[in-house]
């Protein structure tokens, strides 16, 4: 059964470690580790932010290969990403 909670605080805080180092700042220790963890019992991971958000910008230099399929989306409220997000809705339903 999916839980949007991670059972293991300390393994959130290891990954962070590993693939960010010392970042610190808006969360992105966290949402890293997070949407690593979240793959690996979800079908699939959605990571949405607003366009403006500095940390997004680091977190996208971060290679970390999903086993699930990931969307990482910014949005600013123009309405461009409904189509990413309706085409990977569509892709997730197919599988």
């Amino acid at each position: 059964r999916f839980s949007p909670f991670a059972p293991d605080f300390c393994a959130l805080q290891q990954t962070a470690n590993d693939k960010l180092g010392k970042l610190a700042g808006g969360n992105g220790r966290y949402r890293l580790a997070k949407s690593i963890h979240a793959t690996e019992s979800a079908c699939g991971v959605i990571e949405i932010s607003p366009l403006y958000e500095n940390v997004v910008s680091l977190l996208n230099l971060v290679t970390v290969q999903h086993q699930t399929p990931f969307l990482r989306l910014q949005v600013n409220g123009e309405g461009k990403e409904q189509e990413k997000l309706e085409t990977f809705l569509h892709f997730l339903a197919r599988q």
